[in-house]
């Protein structure tokens, strides 16, 4: 199914690190020139080929990011990567862009660079007004990953086969899932165990999604996909969060519906037979996971149990996590009604209660207003439409035709982080930028394909 040269690029690039280090250490000043020669060699590999740069983001990102304390400087070489990464990409796409049959893409990449320039304005303002820099870098960091993952995916779109990016991504898919059940699974059994990498939810949304669809709408293999996403929902589901329940019982209803010049009835029928099949084997893959990383039956149906709080008034007063997130929420309005047009700042403290009743300092909240807290009206409108951007333009390229895999996989997941955006702030989730940039690049690659098809007939 996947070709081998995408796994060369990886071996390559672990390589010249390593001989970069071995040349650096054989030369006067050791650790400086180690640090010299790995870095001009890393930087040529991230010119020479978007594989290089698409492994180098993605799997980077996993490494870098799995921690949320600090920015220490592996983060800020990897910022500097991230930012070489996306001039690459702007400096091999421009060509393309002036392109007739790449036009409907230009109002995605303005919206992205109308976010970018509000954020760097932003970073400016929340510097002035003594907000510390390092949590300002920190807070902005997913946001700008975002608003340039437009054009990095155009670049990954147009240079690398759509098998690479498939088989990339299914391995990020697994690495992800696996990281966000480990690090739930620790903090409630083994609180000092580590974690394994960025345990990122919309990373692991954006597999689930792709493995659903490709079970709920593809006719290969589809036995294999619904096995597949009950492990991956069923490991969601270990982590015991009310989020990911809601989150993903909206969703997959809104996938079976999903689609264009296909009967309501013959949506729903196929939708009932994935599903009988799907829930069957997500429920053998829940307890036999329990097994396996040994958690207790009954503390796992208690967490079942308590999504009912939401429905009980009296219950949802006396829930620690309500509480918590309530108090966030009143710290988030409080900051909207003292700078509500442009926003607080990024790196802004905010006062809330913790779970003890205490009060905590705390930079990021889990609530949805911290959005416009931090960026005010402006900013939220410019995400708003950058979103919008990128679903008009899914739309509008299959207006005349079926829906295709590939335009169900950005869908449904648009569709998932929207639903779970009115809960949480999901771009602060730093896995979002990464899904995203590998579905458009699938998307673009796609298109590509059609608009080379159309002009070579």
């Amino acid at each position: 199914m996947f070709s081998f040269p995408v796994m060369s690029k990886g071996v390559e690039i672990i390589v010249i690190l390593f001989v970069g280090a071995f040349l650096g250490f054989s030369i006067p000043y050791t650790l400086l020139g180690a640090l010299l020669l790995i870095g001009i060699l890393f930087i040529i590999l991230l010119i020479k080929n978007s594989t290089y740069r698409l492994l180098t983001l993605v799997f980077g990102s996993l490494f870098v990011f799995q921690s949320s304390d600090g920015i220490g400087i592996i983060k800020v070489a990897f910022l500097a990567v991230i930012v070489v990464i996306t001039i690459c990409s702007i400096i091999v796409c421009k060509n393309y862009l002036n392109q007739k049959v790449y036009k409907n893409i230009t109002p995605i990449l303005i919206s992205g660079l109308l976010l970018l320039i509000y954020l760097f304005i932003n970073i400016l303002l929340s510097v002035l007004r003594g907000n510390n820099i390092i949590g300002v870098i920190r807070d902005c960091a997913p946001y700008i990953t975002l608003a340039v993952s437009p054009i990095i995916a155009f670049d990954f779109g147009l240079h690398i086969k759509k098998k690479n990016i498939f088989f990339i991504f299914i391995l990020t898919g697994i690495y992800a899932t696996i990281s966000c059940v480990y690090r739930w699974v620790q903090i409630r059994t083994l609180p000092d165990a580590g974690t394994l990498g960025l345990a990122s939810y919309m990373l692991a949304y954006a597999f689930f999604t792709f493995c659903f669809i490709n079970a709920l709408k593809g006719s290969k293999h589809i036995f294999l996909w619904i096995l597949i996403s009950s492990l991956s929902l069923g490991g969601l589901a270990l982590t015991g969060t009310r989020t990911t329940f809601i989150v993903l019982t909206l969703g997959t209803v809104i996938l079976i519906l999903l689609g264009k010049n296909i009967k309501m009835s013959s949506k729903i029928w196929r939708g009932i037979k994935v599903l009988f099949v799907f829930v069957i084997s997500c429920t053998i893959c829940v307890f036999l996971l329990m097994k396996l990383v040994n958690i207790d039956n009954e503390v796992f149906l208690e967490r079942i149990k308590m999504i009912n709080v939401i429905f009980n008034e009296n219950q949802l007063k006396a829930d620690n996590s309500i509480m918590m997130r309530t108090s966030q929420t009143d710290a988030a309005i409080q900051a909207i009604k003292k700078s509500p047009v442009v926003g607080v700042g990024s790196g802004y403290v905010f006062q809330s209660l913790n779970y003890d009743g205490s009060i905590q300092n705390r930079t990021s909240l889990d609530t949805p207003l911290s959005i416009p807290a931090k960026f005010g009206i402006i900013g939220t409108i410019l995400l708003m439409y950058f979103f919008f951007r990128i679903f008009l333009y899914v739309l509008r390229e299959n207006k005349d035709k079926k829906y295709t895999l590939v335009t169900y996989y950005i869908m449904g997941f648009l569709i998932i982080n929207l639903i779970n955006s009115l809960i949480i702030p999901t771009v602060e989730d730093k896995g979002l930028s990464i899904a995203l940039i590998i579905l458009l690049a699938l998307v673009f690659n796609e298109i590509k394909a059609t608009k080379n098809i159309l002009f070579n007939s």
